[in-house]
């Protein structure tokens, strides 16, 4: 049992091209984490913004 005063979060881990999911995705998100190839960063920069929330954090790694 949780405290009256507690705060739930929903977390989301997906195992799915990133790209993909953040082209089709049309709710404003919060957080990302994403690990792309680095050819594909740039593509991910240029979406990326616009899918983000107003406090939206975003980050990732290149491999």
């Amino acid at each position: 049992m949780l405290p009256q005063d507690s705060h739930l979060i929903e977390v989301n881990a997906l195992n799915i091209d990133a790209l993909d999911f953040l082209r089709a995705e049309d709710h404003p998100i919060d957080m990302v984490f994403v690990d792309i190839a680095k050819k594909q960063y740039i593509e991910v920069l240029k979406i990326l913004p616009m899918k983000l929330s107003k406090m939206g954090l975003g980050f990732s790694t290149m491999h």
